[in-house]
């Protein structure tokens, strides 16, 4: 019988690993937009989960879910702060949102280590991955802290996004802080099947295979890089009104629409071929007060800012509420909306299809209309989803309108690139977030959705980030979170011989085939799991097997 080597390190509770623990966390946080740091140290997270997974084989399952419980919920504490200021129960949301996820992933990584004590830090980066992607689907959605959006400021490791979309920058992150992972438990936990020469060696060994992947990312984000020469280019005007409370009543309606006419009025002197308001710039859906005149003051107002935008002599893109009459007298369904104006008539509208959780829908509202009307009262109306994407045009150039989060959505905005748009316009309305790492965090969505289209992305925001995206992600121009102006920008338009990037054409193929493997990990895991308890109930095998995750 071989002796098992002396553990130097209880992974479950000393003082190197409660450390480790919250280093991870630190740079975790640091990687993103923080009040520290407010557009992140995007490098950081090349190395920044490193810590945590140096620790996870030793954790049994239990502590695990425990562990990964307290991880969420600090680190969505941390990075996500701001949606305090939102609600406080939406902050609650996010975090325990986060929780039950890492509460799963965690034991769920300790189960493959213990089953695959050798090759678990292999398995580490697809099962992290399949958790990221899974978090960023379905009603409750929420890709806010991705790993791979921390590089949005990295155009040539972005160029991964072009061939895999977020989902290709997160896995080389990945896999290099597993690699680092495995380096630190290697030397800080003196594991292995012998205290010589080869601890050294084998983290020296996974320390250069961490640069390696590192020094392969960019070379191949440098190759995929998208690149073309434009065939023609439009000159937009985004305006941000740096509003910063929430429109709530007749006089903050009226404010806006002075600040809002007053900008397109000084925008106008720079002829551009398109102006840009933000989304909901006008509360009041002007088509339901012009055509039911609910109410004398608020017709005053939307028959003025009716007229103003009618009279335009250049086209106009705003984000307006639309609403339509209910099933009966007392009810009225209402549209998160985007509008073109052109020649005094309205050309082309999008209704929102991914709708906000708990603030702009609530799927079991029938079950609970209690629930939903507290919700309704607390927050504002809910809206209904749009049922389709639209292309609007100018002359020859095609554009889509994400409203909002939508831009958090890479197959919305694949869709939205498919359907023919040769740029996005992102309409939104962060100005709740009252911190510019809010309004960052934003556009580091906007970001990669450029990179993985290989189109521009432009941004008009209430607050910021008002900005232009090349089709590479690289941030061209933008304007101060939180400063009154107007960012006036040529969008390049792509050539008619560009035929999209890799992401356009294989889609989230990488994310599925990520939760495929992890769900084959785990079954084999189960299966090695169970054939072993099986042997030693019948005195089969070595007994001295060690299969608590050591390595």
């Amino acid at each position: 019988m071989t002796p098992k080597a002396p553990r130097r390190d209880n992974p479950n509770g000393s003082g190197t690993s409660v450390l480790r623990f919250l280093l991870s966390l630190v740079l975790y946080t640091l990687a993103f937009p923080n009040p520290i740091l407010e557009k992140g140290a995007g490098p950081l997270a090349w190395i920044a989960l490193a810590p945590l997974f140096s620790l996870l084989p030793g954790w049994k399952p239990g502590r695990a879910a425990g562990l990964g419980a307290i991880f969420g919920v600090s680190l969505y504490a941390l990075s996500n702060y701001w949606l305090w200021t939102y609600h406080p129960v939406a902050l609650l949301i996010a975090c325990g949102y986060a929780a039950f996820g890492l509460a799963i992933l965690f034991p769920t990584v300790s189960h493959v280590f213990r089953a695959f004590p050798r090759s678990g830090f292999a398995a580490l980066p697809f099962l992290w991955l399949a958790y990221e992607f899974l978090r960023s689907r379905g009603f409750m959605g929420y890709p806010y802290g991705v790993l791979g959006y921390a590089f949005w400021r990295e155009p040539n490791l972005l160029g991964l996004a072009s061939a895999g979309g977020v989902w290709l920058v997160s896995l080389a992150a990945l896999a290099v802080n597993a690699a680092g992972g495995y380096a630190l438990r290697r030397v800080l936990d003196r594991e292995g099947p012998g205290e010589g020469s080869g601890f050294p060696r084998a983290a020296g060994v996974a320390t250069a295979c961490a640069v390696g992947i590192v020094l392969v990312a960019y070379g191949a984000g440098t190759l995929f890089r998208t690149e073309w020469e434009p065939r023609a280019s439009l000159r937009v005007a985004l305006v941000q009104p740096a509003f910063r409370e929430r429109q709530r009543s007749l006089r903050d309606y009226r404010a806006m629409a002075d600040r809002l006419i007053r900008l397109t009025e000084e925008a106008r002197s720079g002829k551009p071929d398109l102006v840009v308001w933000h989304e909901t710039a006008v509360v009041p859906p002007l088509g339901w007060h012009l055509r039911f005149r609910p109410n004398r003051d608020t017709l005053d107002l939307v028959t003025r800012i009716d007229a103003y935008i009618r009279g335009l002599d250049v086209p106009l893109l705003f984000g307006n509420g639309r609403a339509e009459p209910g099933a009966d007298a007392l009810t009225r369904r209402n549209w998160n909306s985007a509008f073109l104006f052109a020649d005094g008539r309205e050309v082309a509208r999008y209704d929102k299809m991914r709708l906000v959780p708990y603030s702009e829908t609530f799927p079991p509202a029938k079950f609970l209309p209690g629930i939903a009307a507290a919700i309704e009262a607390e927050v504002g109306q809910f809206w209904e989803a749009g049922r389709e994407i639209t292309v609007f045009r100018l002359g020859d150039a095609g554009f889509s309108v994400p409203i909002c989060f939508e831009d958090s959505f890479g197959d919305h905005t694949r869709a939205m690139a498919e359907a023919g748009a040769d740029f996005l316009v992102v309409l939104t309305d962060d100005s709740w977030g009252k911190s510019a790492p809010c309004q960052y965090y934003h556009l580091t969505q906007s970001a990669l959705r450029a990179a993985e289209l290989g189109i521009p992305v432009a941004r008009a925001a209430n607050t910021g980030s008002t900005a232009l995206l090349g089709p590479d992600g690289t941030l061209i121009a933008e304007l101060p979170p939180f400063e009154e102006g107007i960012l006036r920008v040529d969008i390049p338009l792509p050539p008619a011989s560009f035929r999209g990037t890799g992401y356009r054409r294989i889609g989230d193929a990488l994310g599925w085939t990520a939760l495929a493997l992890g769900a084959a990990w785990i079954a084999a895991g189960v299966a090695v799991r169970i054939g072993r308890r099986s042997r030693k109930a019948r005195g089969i095998g070595n007994p001295s097997i060690d299969n608590t995750g050591r390595l």
